[in-house]
């Protein structure tokens, strides 16, 4: 089942950690843009450590809520946004929440 989308709002809102499992393992994750993209939920992230199909960590990940389980939001936060290219979301359909 794909994650609350209410919960990942507020991780967003208040700046919290979340941890959530998406294909095949664990990740550790700073919620930066929450929306719809091509029509699907998506999470934009900067994600610190967890598994990695790529090896790549820390570093930037778009994650599709459907195939996304096991959302936790900690209670560790974090400082804000990490500049990027992504400061400005662009290119989606709806954006739900943006970290500020």
């Amino acid at each position: 089942m794909a994650p609350n989308i209410q919960a990942l709002k507020h991780a967003i809102d208040n700046r919290h950690l979340l941890q959530l499992k998406y294909h095949g393992g664990f990740r550790l994750v700073e919620p930066q843009v929450l929306g719809v993209f091509d029509g699907r939920h998506q999470l934009l992230s900067y994600q610190l450590a967890g598994f990695s199909e790529s090896g790549d960590v820390p570093g930037w990940r778009r994650f599709d809520l459907s195939d996304a389980s096991d959302l936790t939001v900690l209670p560790v936060t974090f400082d804000g946004p990490r500049p990027t290219r992504f400061d400005e979301p662009v290119g989606w359909d709806e954006v739900l929440a943006v970290v500020h």
